[in-house]
């Protein structure tokens, strides 16, 4: 582990308490740690930290899951543990990994990564300063669906981006089809900002994506239409 923990609670400033992780003491309690790469953090019995090897044999149930792949990726891709390997666990500097834990058993996968200028420009915010985070996921035990797990883990997730990564804005980009994930995003304060024509291949054919915005900063932003180039 590297870093330093912090002990946080939703509306209140952040503590430095030591350099471990530290047991929840109360529901809304939050444990994490910043300095690096990494990402560890807890609230209650959900838990998030960096993707390690072992974690593959996970990802690879997950993603061979059609139910899963429905929603994340695509129910024609076909996963092998090689590709596991190849797409989630090569080192990069630009995207953070991290492997979601309910009560201790793992249940999904979190990604997150700085945009990079070209993504800034695709989004329409190419001539902005303020710093932009992007995050995919996904549940990928469908007995845990339905459950508030999801909301849970994306509350948390973009509370750790704008308190501890000082994320000015958190953006997510839905197939416009996926009503379950929308209404996640929007119970999470997630705002619809415009459509994304034609923006992801999935299962043979370009979906319409939105653009939806967590704003940390409450700054307004207008509605518009961009196309991919």
């Amino acid at each position: 582990m590297c870093g330093t923990v912090l002990f946080s609670k939703i509306g209140v400033k952040v503590l430095e308490i030591g350099n471990r992780i530290v047991e929840a003491k109360r529901n809304r309690d939050i444990c994490f740690s910043e300095g690096c790469d990494c990402m560890y953090v807890k609230k209650g019995i959900v838990s998030i930290r960096p993707l390690r090897s072992g974690d593959e044999i996970y990802l690879l149930n997950w993603l061979t899951d059609k139910n899963v792949l429905r929603y994340y990726e695509g129910r024609d891709q076909q996963y092998t543990l090689e590709k596991i390997q190849e797409k989630y666990f090569q080192p990069s500097s630009m995207i953070t990994r991290c492997l979601v834990q309910y009560n201790h058993r793992p249940i999904g996968y979190i990604q997150y990564y700085s945009l990079s200028k070209m993504q800034r420009k695709a989004y329409g915010y190419g001539k902005q300063k303020e710093l932009i985070y992007g995050m995919d996921q996904f549940i990928g035990e469908p007995s845990c669906w339905n459950q508030g797990l999801g909301t849970r883990l994306v509350k948390l997730v973009t509370h750790y981006l704008c308190k501890v990564k000082h994320a000015d804005r958190v953006v997510i980009d839905p197939q416009v089809w996926n009503d379950r994930a929308i209404h996640c995003y929007e119970k999470c304060g997630f705002k619809k900002m415009y459509i994304l024509p034609e923006w992801e291949a999935h299962e043979g054919k370009r979906e319409d994506c939105y653009l939806m915005v967590y704003e940390s900063n409450l700054v307004e932003h207008k509605g518009m239409t961009v196309r991919r180039e």
